[in-house]
C-alpha cells in the first residue's frame, strides 16, 4: 500500500519498525540481499523472537531447513520481477518458530523504494485453524465415505428428474447390476415397476418435509421384480435439488 501512495523510506529501521507495527498482520522487512531489517511484535509473538533478535539475520532463517534453497530462488525472481502479490496460493507455504515448529501461513509481499534500494515487506497470516478445519473436514468426509460405501442398505442420490448420481455397492446388489458405476447416470425410473411410485413420495416430501419412506415394487437389471423397503428425504444442494434414498431388500 505504501509503494502504491509512492512513499519512498529512508531504510532506517526505526521508520521501518514504524511502518511494520502499522499492519494488522505479522511482517518483516527484508533488504534486496535478504537480511532482515526489522519485523513487527505481531511477528515476533507468531514465530518465537525477541524484539531486535531477528534484525540483521538472513530471512531464510524464518524458512524450514528443506525449503531454504527454494526460498532463495524465489527471492531472486521476485526481485527481477517485483509487484504486490499473494505467494503461491497453489502450494502450502509454511513459516518457521524459533523452537524448530512449522506453521501454516498466508504470505503477501510488498515491494517498497528506499534510499538503500528496494525493500520487500512480508507479511504473514497464520492459517493452522483453516488448516486444521480443512484436515477435519476431510476425515468426516472419509469416515462418510467408509458409511457410504459399506452400508449394508442401498444408498443412492438422484436428480428430481430421475438421474442418478452416484450409489453404493449394496444398491448394485439389491438391483442385481455389477458395480455401482453400472448406476451412475441411468434413472431411476429402470429400478421401479410403476414410476408413477417416484413421483408419488415426491409429492409427499414437498407436502410434509422432512424424510418419507414406503414399500416400492422394484425392478431387477433382468428384469425380475423385487420389494423394497424405502426412504427418501429431500436435499437443497449448490447443484439444486437432490433426492437421497436408502433402500433395505
Amino acid at each position: 500500500d505504501m509503494a502504491r501512495r509512492g512513499v519512498a523510506f529512508t531504510g532506517g529501521a526505526l521508520e521501518f519498525g514504524q511502518l511494520l507495527e502499522l499492519m494488522p498482520d505479522a511482517s518483516v522487512a527484508v533488504a534486496a540481499d535478504g537480511r532482515i531489517l526489522d519485523a513487527n511484535a505481531a511477528l515476533l509473538s507468531l514465530l518465537g523472537y525477541e524484539a531486535g533478535e531477528l534484525i540483521g539475520r538472513g530471512v531464510e532463517v524464518l524458512v524450514p531447513e528443506a525449503l531454504r534453497d527454494r526460498h532463495a530462488a524465489d527471492r531472486q525472481e521476485f526481485a527481477c520481477h517485483p509487484g504486490r502479490r499473494t505467494m503461491a496460493e497453489d502450494r502450502r507455504l509454511v513459516a518457521r518458530h524459533r523452537d524448530g515448529r512449522e506453521i501454516d501461513v498466508l504470505i503477501s509481499l510488498s515491494p517498497v523504494p528506499a534510499a538503500a534500494g528496494q525493500v520487500v515487506i512480508a507479511s504473514l497470516r497464520d492459517i493452522t485453524p483453516l488448516r486444521r478445519a480443512e484436515a477435519a473436514l476431510r476425515s468426516s468426509e472419509e469416515r462418510y465415505r467408509l458409511l457410504f460405501v459399506n452400508s449394508p442398505a442401498g444408498i443412492f442420490r438422484v436428480t428430481v428428474d430421475g438421474r442418478i448420481l452416484e450409489g453404493n455397492p449394496a444398491l448394485a446388489r439389491i438391483f442385481g447390476y455389477g458395480s455401482p458405476e453400472e448406476l451412475v447416470g441411468r434413472v431411476c425410473f429402470d429400478l421401479w415397476v410403476d414410476p408413477l411410485d417416484r413421483e408419488r413420495l415426491i409429492g409427499r416430501l414437498r407436502r410434509n418435509g422432512g424424510f418419507v419412506s414406503q414399500e416400492i415394487h422394484g425392478r431387477r437389471k433382468d428384469g425380475s421384480p423385487t420389494w423394497v423397503l424405502v426412504a427418501a428425504s429431500l436435499v437443497d444442494t449448490a447443484e439444486g435439488e437432490v433426492l437421497e434414498w436408502t433402500v433395505l431388500d
